[in-house]
């Protein structure tokens, strides 16, 4: 961008600005421990943030097949990272849209704005990306650079809009009139505002995806990015046939998408345009107008005949390369070396972070303490090596029995932990249940080369349940401790609750 251009944008009092709760967001993001827990207390605040959370988590954007009906279902279904970025994008929207602008067309903006972000979302399904909600923000914000031209240039800027429904139009004219144009000074924007880089790399490349200054691994999301543009004009004008025709080409031709993946996407755009409408609170087309896109789309396939998509191509190799790397970092951290569970470390942070949330919410939390029993003897008798093995394969069993909003930790030897969110004493023992069974089922022959079966003794102990309460964090994982040992002096093989020992009440496992 020129550095006139940029002197003047840097002086302009009528720019947009980033409304507080997305500030909030983009700290909290930056923050290394930062959990479901923190980002829900800060989403309470604003009740209809919440409710439009909950409503897309519902939609047909993500397809559940369980409807959510709380808050923190809808976030642990949704993950840490969706909610984050649709945190972001409903904030955003919320301010900007309030933003009134003479003589620009704001309503037909966001209308182009929030079906593109749909679309990119779509796109990314298709294609099983991991990174379909950066799409969605990045799918509406692309154009926020109008939005800042409006503010600094506005009589100038309503000549260069006047009668434009091409985007590459309105960007050749705005570079010959600013020696800039749209996607350049979003960008800008958006670093001004410290969201994501890789937010406005993709906004600076929505027009040119293949640009050189584009980095390989969001190459894919560049053009994810540059299509939704295009699929949102094809919605808004269904009788320019020249929309549908660059979309299939794109699609074909930058993602490798084949016919039936594209149709797929234009039936979730489609299906998801009601509830979205709601969401974002604005019209965005008729019905009648996606069918008229998928019927003109039907005709130019018939003709072109898009080749069959192709397998993973090197950049999104790449990306996932980068991803899985980035993950091993993390695991190096905060996970055992052994087993690959979390480590003590992890698991005391967010013990404390998971009681804080469960008290200010009244929502249940359950801790479980699990201990292998007479593991020394495993040890002694077959040697460290095979004790090894056997504490993996247990870790394993344990895994494939949680969800992924629990926690399941190594706290040290033979002993496990485990924190489950949300989930009542009565729940907790049906699961843990079938984790006794399973690893009670389990032969470790091939290990001990003799026949070889290991049993687990579990304390369970449940804040926020039955009108129970605890004073603390360590307070509560006391309670499950000690529920543990009266399994092992109960015979082991078992599981017991901590609010039953009083009665003498026992979830007895022996079989």
């Amino acid at each position: 961008m020129n550095p006139q251009l940029e002197e003047r944008l840097r002086f302009c009092k009528s720019l947009p600005t980033i409304p507080a709760i997305a500030m909030h967001v983009v700290e909290l993001a930056g923050q290394a421990q930062v959990g479901l827990p923190d980002v829900a207390k800060l989403i309470s605040r604003d009740p209809a943030l919440a409710t439009k959370v909950l409503k897309v988590a519902n939609s047909p954007l993500y397809g559940f097949r369980r409807k959510t009906d709380n808050l923190r279902q809808a976030m642990n279904v949704l993950g840490l990272n969706a909610v984050i970025t649709l945190t972001l994008s409903f904030s955003l929207a919320g301010a900007l849209r309030d933003i009134k602008r003479t003589g620009f067309d704001i309503e037909h903006y966001w209308r182009r704005s929030v079906i593109a972000a749909v679309a990119a979302r779509a796109l990314g399904m298709q294609l099983g990306m991991k990174t379909c909600d950066e799409l969605m923000l990045a799918g509406l914000l692309q154009d926020i650079g109008m939005l800042v031209f409006h503010a600094l240039l506005q009589e100038d800027y309503r000549k260069i809009m006047a009668g434009k429904i091409n985007h590459n139009a309105v960007i050749e004219a705005e570079r010959l009139a600013f020696g800039a144009d749209h996607t350049e000074v979003g960008a800008w924007l958006i670093r001004q505002w410290n969201l994501p880089a890789y937010l406005h790399q993709l906004i600076a490349a929505s027009h040119e995806p293949n640009s050189s200054t584009i980095p390989a691994e969001l190459s894919a999301m560049a053009n994810c990015v540059a299509l939704s543009g295009i699929i949102a004009d094809g919605m808004l004008h269904p009788d320019n046939d020249t929309f549908a025709a660059r979309a299939i080409k794109g699609a074909e031709e930058s993602l490798g998408m084949d016919a039936g993946a594209y149709h797929s996407a234009l039936d979730l755009i489609a299906t998801s345009v009601p509830e979205v409408s709601e969401i974002f609170e604005i019209k965005l087309i008729e019905p009648l107008q996606a069918a008229a896109l998928q019927d003109q789309a039907n005709e130019i396939l018939m003709i072109r005949h898009l080749r069959m998509h192709e397998e993973i191509n090197e950049v999104r190799r790449t990306a996932e390369e980068l991803t899985a790397r980035s993950q091993f970092l993390e695991d190096q951290v905060h996970k055992d070396s052994l087993t690959g569970l979390y480590n003590r470390g992890h698991f005391d942070a967010i013990l404390n972070k998971e009681f804080i949330y469960a008290t200010e919410q009244d929502w249940p939390l359950t801790v479980a303490f699990i201990d292998l029993d007479n593991f020394k003897q495993v040890n002694d008798s077959f040697g460290h090596t095979v004790g090894d093995e056997i504490l993996k394969s247990i870790a394993d069993v344990m895994h494939s029995h949680t969800r992924q909003t629990d926690l399941l930790a190594r706290y040290g030897g033979e002993e496990f932990v485990a924190i489950l969110p949300g989930t009542n004493a009565t729940g907790a023992c049906r699961l843990f249940e079938r984790i006794i069974a399973a690893v009670r089922a389990q032969d470790h022959t091939d290990l001990a080369k003799q026949p070889l079966f290991v049993t687990l003794s579990i304390g369970v102990a449940t804040h926020v349940d039955a009108g129970y309460y605890f004073d603390s964090a360590s307070q509560l994982l006391q309670a499950a401790d000690d529920a543990m040992y009266a399994a092992k002096n109960a015979g082991r093989n078992r599981l017991i609750v901590h609010s039953d020992q009083a009665s003498g009440r026992q979830e007895d496992s022996a079989g």
